[in-house]
């Protein structure tokens, strides 16, 4: 349970960082003089959004896998230490949190912690999923499920 909330925060740190560096992106090609960040609700849902949308592309060129996973790492670094060295480490807006949203994202993050650590019960899991996974894991498109 340790690794899977490790993995969680790791992950909601990389789509923080991308729904950043999108929204930052996207306000400089509409010509925004001056950037009022997204709350970061919305930037860690874009970020998740342009996540998605960079393993689609990369699963065009090489397996999802590790060596995706630290590109990805790679990036989220590079937003990082660039948005540290120009304008700041982009920080996470709490002046529209309130107690009842705070108290049901931790509900949230904890029911997904311990919801991943069951076994499957889906009856499906050791016949199709297992292998389907091994599949994107291993090959580049996956024969008849390609885009």
């Amino acid at each position: 349970m340790l690794a899977a909330a490790v993995i969680i925060l790791l992950v909601l740190a990389l789509c923080f960082l991308y729904g950043w560096a999108a929204a930052r992106g996207l306000s400089r090609l509409a010509g925004g003089l001056s950037f009022q960040p997204p709350a970061t609700g919305l930037t860690i849902l874009a970020g998740l959004c342009f996540l998605t949308w960079i393993s689609q592309v990369l699963s065009l060129f090489m397996p999802v896998s590790l060596a995706a996973f630290l590109l990805v790492l790679a990036g989220g670094i590079l937003i990082s230490w660039f948005y540290f060295r120009s304008e700041g480490f982009p920080a996470i807006r709490t002046e529209n949190w309130t107690i009842p949203g705070a108290l049901l994202g931790l509900l949230v993050i904890l029911s997904v912690l311990e919801n991943g650590t069951h076994v499957p019960v889906n009856p499906d899991t050791g016949i199709y999923h297992a292998q389907t996974i091994r599949w994107i894991e291993s090959f580049r498109v996956v024969p008849g499920l390609g885009n």
